[in-house]
């Protein structure tokens, strides 16, 4: 995506790790390696559709998401989504196991987490990948195939949607781990409303 919209969803893509995250408009040009005067329209735009708010600090604006405004929750879907495209598509390895779950009869969302979604994996690195939402021994052994064919170890950890939502709020250590370093390769909605009404409803 290109233009606007990319600006857009690149400047939500800053909060996707913390939806109660606020930032400065500068630390935000900074994280996107862009000058602050170039991302501003985009957020005043971002402001007048009710997707950010803003505060006044000084003569400058901390931004944070609008949980207010439910457009605000398809927006990250949207953005998490965008995520995803820009990282397989850099990552010929990891296209290549998402191409692999998508051969996967599920509706969980699968997520990449650690070294391989945090662009530090080396040769020796383990695959770690989450399901939310319980699998099948079928389902599990469908994944691990990618082990025999490509000789990486895959790590596969799952949570229910009820012990997910436990994680977050007893701030379980796997779940932080997840919520904070993800790429999701397979249905990004529940995975969104599940972080979403954790924070609305807190």
């Amino acid at each position: 995506m290109e233009g606007k919209y990319a600006n857009y969803f690149k400047a939500l893509s800053l909060f996707r790790t913390d939806y109660a995250m606020s930032l400065h408009v500068r630390a935000m040009a900074n994280l996107l390696n862009v000058s602050h005067m170039t991302l501003l329209p985009h957020l005043n735009r971002l402001e007048e559709l009710k997707i950010l708010q803003s505060t006044k600090v000084g003569r400058n604006k901390n931004y944070r998401l609008n949980q207010d405004n439910i457009l605000t929750k398809y927006y990250l879907t949207t953005t998490e989504e965008l995520v995803t495209i820009e990282y397989i598509e850099k990552n010929q390895f990891i296209r290549k196991f998402a191409e692999h779950l998508n051969n996967l009869d599920t509706s969980n969302p699968l997520v990449l987490f650690g070294s391989y979604a945090d662009n530090s994996a080396t040769d020796e690195s383990d695959i770690d990948l989450f399901s939310m939402g319980t699998l099948s021994k079928d389902q599990t052994s469908h994944i691990k195939k990618f082990e025999a064919t490509f000789g990486k170890k895959i790590n596969v950890k799952t949570a229910t949607t009820e012990n997910f939502n436990a994680g977050l709020r007893t701030g379980d250590i796997l779940i932080k781990e997840i919520v904070r370093n993800h790429i999701i390769l397979r249905n990004p909605d529940p995975f969104v409303t599940m972080l979403w009404r954790y924070h609305v409803e807190r």
